[in-house]
């Protein structure tokens, strides 16, 4: 689900309109390499929630001791400009898109584009009635949809 190549600018631009890797930070990490950038500042988790159960598992998510809250820049940076070992054209396993109609991370749009980028390969795209986090608040429902795509591809 919310498929991205994170070193494409139409990626960076879906992202930067939600939030937020400010314009100079290839700059600071050139800098300050090893300064921790807090996740919240790159996405905000409870604004992509939309619904009450959603942010519920946010704020589970939030409180989880053992989750990590920081990354150095430079690895942050290194997500958003290093880019795939191949193409999205050269991708030949079979492979299906969830985009969440109310996602405020990423667009139904942009995720469209890269499933149209596919080959011509065993492929599946899925506009869901929901949110970024609609895995999370319908379990059963995407565990059927997930299960239904292997069963039809692994035969």
């Amino acid at each position: 689900m919310n498929p991205g190549i994170v070193n494409e600018k139409a990626f960076r631009n879906e992202v930067t309109k939600s939030r937020k890797i400010p314009p100079m930070a290839s700059t600071f990490a050139r800098l300050f390499p090893m300064m921790m950038l807090p996740t919240e500042r790159c996405v905000d988790f409870m604004e992509l929630a939309k619904t009450e159960r959603e942010k519920r598992h946010v704020d589970t998510y939030l409180n989880d001791p053992n989750i990590v809250r920081r990354y150095t820049l430079r690895a942050v940076m290194s997500l958003v400009s290093t880019p795939p070992p191949s193409s999205i054209a050269e991708l030949n396993i079979p492979a299906m898109f969830l985009a969440p109609r109310n996602d405020a991370l990423m667009s139904v749009t942009y995720v469209r584009n890269l499933y149209d980028r596919l080959p011509p390969i065993r492929k599946k795209f899925l506009e869901i009635d929901g949110s970024h986090f609609w895995i999370n608040s319908h379990p059963r429902e995407a565990a059927k949809v997930i299960c239904d795509w292997f069963s039809e591809t692994l035969t």
